[in-house]
């Protein structure tokens, strides 16, 4: 039988997962399924077994587990739908701790628009115009941050009311997320090495809000921004647990008193990121384009912005900014008319071509995020970095033999058996080459995924020409 859809909450269900236990009722939302054509009761044999395994997961610590899982935190609402050798079902349902702070700013925020725009609306409509702004600016003002309050609503809604299904696996995990009926399937491809860490999704008051994240290809599954820091550490530690069953016969950390504050990020092992990638090594999925690969030279290229989200809200605030710039700055030419005679005219252009000409470096900006590239060409002689839109663009070099170290790497700690990546404190995960006081941007815009594969691709070229480089 093929795998069919909840009607009430939408979420995906294999045949299986209820052939284990012969309920015929959603196992994430408790629908009533029995109008459908679900699979028969199981065999009297296996029913006694199904029966205990469901008893066992309402517990928290399933049957056909060889670890029974620690108890969940105390008021978590997630759910342990299945938890046995061969997979994990985990059930997230909206709101948790972190989503408050962002819908009462986000309330704040278009509180604000609102009585803003109503009193700028009203001044225009009482026959202000002569001193109002050009229209166009108003427009593109107006839309740019009702822009942000609206995203900042949006992104609220997802944290309070969207619900999180997750399958783990060892060799992928499925995640679904569904909001007011709207169904998304993500799926990641894991590898024996994979593992839970929380990463830093943002920064609240200057206090970190982590995500659980899990590695895998082609990106990294990412999920429980909104759970508290208990759950999200118990999800980790049960993901890992899960992933590694010959690390599940020690002690949980979950099980363990909460460990004190984090050690310093100098203390992590190395262990925890890849500093070291051949070119020949590079995963056939990454994003990173191999140019050039020769025992003298390694040149590679790479999108400027290779995130489509990132991508477009650029491209719309350069656009956004580029309309209320040079709407203010036509804003006299139009409304006064060129003057007459030809000098006139030139010092009328000639006095408003300094904000025109500022204008186009947003306009640059935003081209740059819609189709620009970063090459990197590293030699005996120099390094090199080169932002491009075409024909057009920028180049920065760096004197091979006084390179001394490669920054940007993300702060990376171990704390209670898990691992915590802080990422926002580097904004955006930057990552240079420095030579001496000078250093040489490599990469703006890009996930940790590939800075990491850039500087480890860097630094091994580096030193096959024979660069000393301090350690990261």
């Amino acid at each position: 039988m093929p795998e069919f859809t909840c009607p009430e909450c939408h979420a995906a269900i294999a045949p299986d997962l209820l052939e284990s236990t012969g309920a015929a009722v959603c196992p994430f939302c408790d629908a009533d399924l029995s109008a459908l054509d679900l699979p028969g009761p199981p065999e009297p044999r296996d029913r006694d077994e199904a029966a205990t395994a469901t008893t066992n997961i309402a517990n928290g610590s399933p049957a056909r587990s060889r670890h029974p899982l620690p108890p969940l935190p105390q008021d978590s609402l997630i759910r342990v739908e299945v938890a046995d050798p061969e997979r994990m079902v985990l059930y997230i349902p909206g709101g948790g701790a972190s989503s408050g702070g962002l819908g009462f700013f986000a309330v704040i925020w278009n509180g604000f628009m609102v009585v803003f725009t109503t009193l700028m609306v009203l001044g225009v409509a009482k026959g202000q115009q002569a001193q109002a702004p050009p229209i166009l600016g108003i427009v593109a003002f107006f839309t740019l941050f009702w822009g942000v309050g609206l995203g900042m609503g949006y992104a609220w809604l997802r944290m309070k009311y969207q619900r999180t299904f997750l399958l783990i696996e060892r060799s992928r995990i499925v995640v679904q997320r569904v909001l007011f009926g709207h169904k998304r399937v993500l799926e990641t491809a894991l590898n024996a090495e994979s593992r839970a860490v929380l990463v830093e999704a943002y920064s609240q008051n200057e206090v970190p809000v982590y995500r659980v994240e899990v590695p895998g290809s082609p990106r990294a599954a990412r999920f429980g921004t909104a759970l508290s820091e208990r759950e999200k550490e118990w999800l980790v530690d049960r993901i890992n647990d899960f992933l590694s069953p010959s690390s599940a016969a020690a002690p949980s950390a979950a099980t363990k008193p909460r460990p004190g504050p984090p050690a310093a990020a100098s203390s992590v092992g190395q262990d925890d990121r890849i500093t070291h990638l051949a070119a020949r090594d590079l995963p056939a999925d990454s994003l990173i384009e191999v140019v050039i690969d020769e025992p003298e030279q390694l040149q590679i290229r790479m999108p400027v912005a290779p995130s489509n989200l990132v991508k477009w809200f650029m491209v719309g605030f350069c656009t956004l900014f580029c309309l209320i710039w040079f709407g203010v700055a036509l804003h006299g030419l139009v409304t006064r008319g060129l003057p007459r005679g030809g000098m006139a005219i030139v010092a009328e252009l000639v006095h408003a071509l300094p904000m025109l000409v500022t204008g186009l470096f947003p306009l640059g900006l935003g081209l740059l995020a819609l189709g620009g590239s970063i090459s990197i060409d590293v030699t005996r002689s120099f390094l090199s970095c080169r932002w491009a839109v075409g024909p057009f663009g920028w180049t920065k070099r760096l004197p091979t033999p006084e390179i001394t170290h490669l920054s940007g790497e993300p702060d990376t700690v171990r704390s209670g058996g898990r691992t915590r990546i802080r990422t926002t404190a580097n904004s955006q995960n930057q990552y240079q080459v420095w030579a001496g006081d000078k250093s040489l941007l490599l990469t703006l815009l890009h996930d940790d995924t590939v800075g990491v594969q850039v500087a480890a691709l860097v630094r091994t070229k580096l030193e096959e020409l024979g660069c000393s480089l301090r350690e990261p």
